[in-house]
């Protein structure tokens, strides 16, 4: 029969023996991190976002590049963009080379009304700058979201392949002011988003490994840009982790 004193002392050696497991558990759960981007744009002044993102330069690109509007910037606390001409448009804010794949990307973000139909943000995985291949294309727009690759070169075959695709029970808010979260976690061929509304989807492909990069961009899209609703991030993350 344990006396009190024998009680206390196997007490301790199981909390000593708990602590010691959630550490080691910690310690394989986080891998030695190779390089992040990270970005709020909580208190930044409004203009061009910052020209360093991630562990050197940031790249901006526009589509059209003849409109200045659709090129993305800081206005009120969002990354977002203000196109002058109809029809399409996308802003892109491409990180620094990581320094090894990437293991995960997020953001956060709302959608502003616009009176019109529903705009779109992106999350894409690249090798070199907004370059294909692209292992990761994650769109949200407020009704559905899609997965998918996009391989390099054209012809049939080339455009994006979609790999999931789903609508949302309740469509997500396009208020301006409500803030979406999503974040896509890569092991090899295998990744594991997280949706806005709570869910986790798990996708498998094997070109999500063999087109695996280290450059992450955050796009901005509108098929039309003068009426859709549009994306703003708050804010946005990338890393990569020694993953062995």
């Amino acid at each position: 029969m344990l006396t009190p004193h024998r009680l206390l002392a196997a007490l301790s050696l199981l909390l000593v023996i708990a602590v010691a497991v959630g550490c080691n558990r910690q310690s394989v759960a986080e891998p030695p991190l190779i390089g992040e981007a990270r970005l709020s744009m909580a208190g930044l002044a409004d203009g061009p976002p910052p020209p360093t993102f991630g562990p050197g330069p940031a790249t901006l690109a526009a589509d059209p590049p003849s409109d200045p509007g659709a090129q993305l910037r800081i206005a009120g606390g969002r990354l977002t963009n203000d196109p002058s001409g109809p029809g399409r448009a996308a802003g892109y804010y491409t990180s620094a080379d990581l320094g090894g794949p990437i293991t995960r990307i997020g953001a956060r973000w709302t959608f502003a009304p616009r009176g019109g139909s529903q705009g779109a943000m992106a999350l894409v995985v690249s090798r070199n700058g907004l370059n294909l291949p692209f292992s990761v294309h994650l769109n949200i727009t407020p009704k559905f979201w899609s997965f998918g690759v996009w391989p390099a070169g054209g012809g049939p075959g080339t455009g994006l392949q979609t790999l999931g695709y789903e609508q949302f029970d309740v469509p997500l808010a396009q208020d301006g002011t409500t803030e979406h979260e999503t974040q896509v976690v890569i092991e090899g061929e295998r990744v594991d988003v997280t949706l806005p509304d709570g869910e986790h989807r798990v996708i498998r492909d094997p070109r999500i490994a063999e087109w695996a990069g280290s450059f992450a961009t955050f796009e901005v899209y509108a098929d039309n840009a003068m009426t859709d609703s549009r994306a703003g991030f708050t804010d946005v993350w990338a890393e990569s982790r020694d993953v062995g």
